[in-house]
């Protein structure tokens, strides 16, 4: 597992997050558990009006599926749960730690 690798959601919330984004940092590897960011799909967040914060939650595509990163949502699993790697954003990585730094500092 490497940081900002992705994987297939097997959650019961796969639908609206159909994805996950493993954003904890490779010096913890050790770790049985990772920190994940949900992607949402951003047709679901339009769906229900989702209160969105641009610097928080940036739109991008992944793969043929437009998602959000839902920075508010970031939290930590069992590294078991994560399986189905289909790709890296590690080329968002100043993106996703901008948005995290929204979250943790509000800048």
């Amino acid at each position: 597992m490497a940081q900002f690798d992705v994987y297939l959601n097997s959650g019961k919330g796969a639908k609206a997050a159909p994805f996950l984004v493993d954003v904890q940092h490779n010096l913890l590897s050790g770790c049985n558990t990772r920190v994940v960011i949900p992607l949402l799909s951003a047709k679901i967040t339009r769906e229900r009006n989702m209160n969105l914060v641009e610097n928080a939650n940036p739109l991008f595509m992944f793969g043929d599926t437009e998602v959000v990163l839902a920075a508010h949502l970031m939290t930590a699993i069992h590294a078991k749960e994560l399986s189905g790697k289909v790709g890296s954003i590690a080329s968002l990585r100043s993106d996703i730690l901008a948005a995290m730094d929204v979250i943790f500092s509000g800048v």
